[in-house]
């Protein structure tokens, strides 16, 4: 390593079934490159060579998925409104079908059924439970995941050796 000189490198390659060589020195070629900023003619030149040349010269404003969903929120919340707006207006117009019914049968058409909200409603608590009992859920929980996992398989083992060592 002591007569290592500039420009030189201690090297070892592996041989077959991965036995390191003995350790030689050998020359570092030095980089080809150059230290600063590319010319504008150079970077002109490269630009043109490149198969890419010209496709990514504009930039495209392409649509997001936070625009997308925006959007659709939007619309949904239009499509909402609307029927809001028309019970306000007043009572719909008979349909055809309606007036045939009627006509043929002698009977209103039945009003429609009442369905059932599809907002989501949190299940009601009981009384008296609270943080205490959602405390024990979460240490059962973890409990039951420890217990699965190897460590609580040797401490269930340990457990149950200790008791049943002594009978």
């Amino acid at each position: 390593i002591r007569e290592v000189g500039t420009g030189e490198a201690v090297v070892s390659l592996l041989e077959g079934k991965a036995v390191p060589s003995m350790v030689q020195r050998t020359l570092i070629r030095p980089p080809g490159t150059r230290m600063g900023p590319v010319s504008a003619e150079e970077r002109a030149a490269t630009m043109a060579a490149s198969p890419c040349a010209g496709r990514y010269d504009t930039a495209v404003d392409r649509w997001s998925a936070h625009e997308i969903l925006a959007e659709r929120a939007d619309a949904a919340a239009q499509n909402a409104a609307a029927p809001a707006a028309e019970r306000a207006a007043g009572p719909k117009p008979r349909l055809d079908r309606d007036a045939l019914a009627e006509d043929l049968f002698g009977t209103a058409p039945a009003p429609p059924a009442q369905t059932r909200s599809r907002r989501y409603t949190p299940p009601q608590q009981a009384p008296g439970s609270g943080a205490a009992a959602e405390l024990g859920k979460a240490f059962a929980k973890t409990m039951v995941r420890q217990l699965g996992t190897r460590q609580g398989q040797r401490m269930v083992r340990g457990i149950l050796g200790g008791l049943f060592r002594g009978r």
